[in-house]
């Protein structure tokens, strides 16, 4: 990562540098709603990063899709279940066709996946029937193929038949989170239901990859129990740390202090706390300032500093030169 720093102008090339993997480093926030301006920052400065939650697994993006792809399969699946297989297979063939579906299936009282598996009952005009009956075979094909399988290769071929490895190949999240479903459905042969409680049982940070060269962007509740070389608490904004719901509650502003605590321990050697003087949120600029929590921190234990400036890169010390003239070539070999 020096190397990259260097390059990229963040520090000045003469400065002692200590060398370390992105790996080393955490970025802590206290919602969800912060992580997304985060992943665009990351992504325009080329770092590599993963995102980990604290959702449970299998509300992970991609794995909630695949899981209801099995329950359809087991043919224990919800409306919800119904739901997120239509949008798969209906993506682009037909706009707004889920929202004509669940309309039509609520007017004539069925479930949406009884609808599913008798597309003529619906009352749909041709071309959404024709989507309908596209879906049914889709399932009544997934069914033949799981029989007998194990849940190892049902989780295979439910990936591999409903296209979720092309529909979510963008989602680092769905790739780590479907080695971890591998690794349980492995654990449980056929017996679905021990599939199902173990999934249930699998929180967010069970996608944290510990040996990934990315810098980790978490929730201060995923962070629990995990320690990296240097972490930034990113938002130490009143209203966010503490929680503006918890204004006003003495219970609730106990917990936050002592969450706020959590984030600050996960650092080992570096720790880094910032905050703005206003933001975007939740679609209004609004004036912030500083989080009494960070007020509350000891005066000798933290350096304030502004946001650094990018450094300009030192001049080369000679002007480049025509390609095919003699001085091009006596201007490199004095380099």
């Amino acid at each position: 990562t020096s190397h990259f720093s260097v390059d990229s102008g963040r520090i000045d090339p003469g400065e002692q540098i200590r060398e370390r993997s992105f790996g080393d480093f955490a970025v802590l926030y206290r919602t969800k709603e912060q992580v997304q301006p985060l992943r665009d920052a990351f992504k325009a400065s080329g770092i590599p990063f993963q995102v980990v939650g604290d959702e449970t697994l299998e509300d992970a993006t991609g794995i909630a899709e695949l899981m209801s792809c099995l329950k359809i399969g087991w043919n224990m699946a919800g409306d919800l279940d119904a739901q997120r297989l239509v949008s798969l297979s209906a993506k682009g063939k037909c706009a707004g066709f889920l929202g004509v579906f669940k309309k039509q299936c609520r007017k004539k009282g069925h479930r949406l996946l009884d609808m599913l598996t008798r597309p003529g009952d619906a009352g749909l005009p041709e071309r959404e029937t024709l989507i309908l009956e596209n879906i049914r075979d889709w399932i009544q094909h997934y069914r033949n193929a799981i029989r007998g399988k194990t849940l190892s290769d049902q989780v295979r071929l439910a990936t591999a038949h409903f296209g979720l490895a092309d529909a979510f190949k963008e989602e680092e999240s769905f790739q780590r989170g479907l080695k971890v479903l591998r690794s349980v459905a492995q654990g449980c042969g056929e017996d679905y239901i021990e599939f199902l409680s173990r999934v249930h049982l699998q929180q967010g940070q069970d996608l944290y990859d510990p040996r990934a060269e990315r810098v980790t962007l978490m929730t201060m509740h995923a962070s629990k129990g995990l320690e990296f070389a240097v972490v930034f608490v990113v938002g130490c904004e009143d209203g966010l740390i503490p929680y503006a719901a918890a204004a006003g509650d003495e219970h609730r502003l106990a917990e936050e202090r002592r969450l706020f605590y959590v984030a600050l321990t996960r650092a080992k050697e570096a720790l880094f706390l910032t905050h703005v003087s206003n933001r975007m949120w939740r679609g209004k600029r609004t004036s912030r300032r500083i989080s009494p929590f960070v007020e509350d921190v000891e005066k000798k234990l933290k350096t304030c500093e502004q946001p650094f400036q990018k450094q300009r890169r030192p001049e080369r010390g000679h002007v480049q030169l025509s390609l095919f003239s003699k001085g091009s070539f006596e201007g490199n070999s004095r380099e």
